[in-house]
């Protein structure tokens, strides 16, 4: 198969971005399907009626996560005789155990499995998630192409010259008063374990302030925790002039830009965007010890990698030390920033996601 004149048709929502970009900087022709626009189902109809009729002729189905959509991708892959690759960008199994219940769970982790078992290609984002998925579910070793997420400085909003609300403009004029150190964790509290992250942080924190009053803790996010986060900030001692919770906040760059340095605790991702983010901007990154975390950042080269497990006493200092180290911050936000742009760029990917579909021939 000849990228030049390929196309493949895409079932993905507000992250098609994610696939479409990679797929178009390698001369691949894209044809998206939106999961989020309403009558999406007409859609796939009017889809289905142009394959058999002959006038689109893909080369290749992709679907973006397991799911309902995913299998009336297959389904359409099936009427017309085309590969089907299912992206898989998290732990897709275990964020349906989060987000449903009795029947509906059972129904929907069972058409994850089937989609899952019976794509031509699934492409997990990491090593690690190809791993628990081949183990979980038998999903032969062939089958499996890692490729990650591609980062794409110019259209996620890194640049430092972006128009922020006035709620982040305020906060901004704040981090530029002379001696103030900032720390940004930039997260999505819908996820339990995204939000158990911050709670670690939250002791972390407040040692650091037993030593000293010159840093600002800014966490941007919005979700289910959201409330509780923010009571729970409002009730801890000594938070209510130094730890900030925005809530949802785009662009994030300017706020990238402006922090001295990122922190961010989760047990719930594949490959989490924040570390991609940061890493991107220049901004060095503290992480827990958790596999997809620790795949991204490696300690004293493109961030730092704490123990939760041991004492919040011996974190606070060792971070506070990073905080006040300059020279090491640049350092190691240059090294990360030069490592992603080599492997995460949208060309690198879109090579990555060429190769796999040229093996369909």
């Amino acid at each position: 198969m000849s990228s030049s004149n390929s196309q493949v048709i895409l079932i993905a929502g507000s992250r098609a971005k994610k696939i479409s970009q990679p797929l178009e900087s390698q001369a691949i022709r894209v044809i998206h399907i939106s999961t989020e626009q309403r009558r999406h189902e007409q859609k796939i109809c009017s889809l289905i009626q142009l394959l058999i009729t002959g006038l689109v002729q893909p080369s290749t189905v992709i679907a973006d996560l397991p799911g309902f959509f995913a299998l009336l991708g297959w389904f359409v892959s099936i009427i017309a005789g085309y590969p089907f690759i299912l992206r898989l960008r998290g732990d897709s199994l275990r964020q349906l155990a989060e987000w449903n219940h009795g029947l509906s769970l059972t129904i929907r982790q069972a058409v994850a499995r089937f989609v899952l078992r019976r794509a031509t290609y699934v492409v997990p984002v990491t090593d690690d998630l190809a791993r628990k998925y081949i183990d979980e579910l038998g999903i032969p070793t062939r089958k499996m192409q890692v490729i990650p997420m591609p980062v794409d400085s110019v259209h996620m909003g890194y640049g430092s010259d972006q128009n922020p609300p006035i709620q982040i403009k305020n906060i901004l004029n704040k981090l530029h008063e002379p001696g103030i150190k900032t720390i940004l964790t930039v997260t999505n509290l819908n996820f339990w374990g995204k939000y158990r992250g911050v709670l670690e942080i939250i002791p972390i924190f407040q040692e650091m302030l037993e030593e000293r009053q010159d840093v600002l803790w800014l966490i941007a996010g919005t979700g289910r925790y959201l409330d509780n986060l923010q009571k729970m900030v409002q009730q801890t001692p000594g938070f209510e002039k130094h730890v900030h919770v925005l809530g949802y906040v785009k662009p994030i760059g300017p706020l990238l830009h402006a922090c001295d340095l990122v922190i961010y605790f989760s047990y719930e991702d594949a490959l989490p965007n924040v570390v991609l983010e940061a890493q991107t901007a220049g901004k060095p990154i503290v992480v827990n010890m958790y596999p997809s975390l620790t795949d991204l950042v490696k300690h004293g080269e493109t961030g730092f990698v704490v123990d939760t497990s041991t004492d919040n006493t011996d974190n606070a200092r060792f971070i506070s030390k990073v905080l006040d180290n300059k020279e090491l911050l640049e350092r190691i936000g240059k090294t990360a920033r030069e490592t992603v742009a080599g492997r995460y760029s949208i060309e690198s990917v879109g090579k990555q996601f060429a190769a796999v579909l040229s093996n369909l021939k």
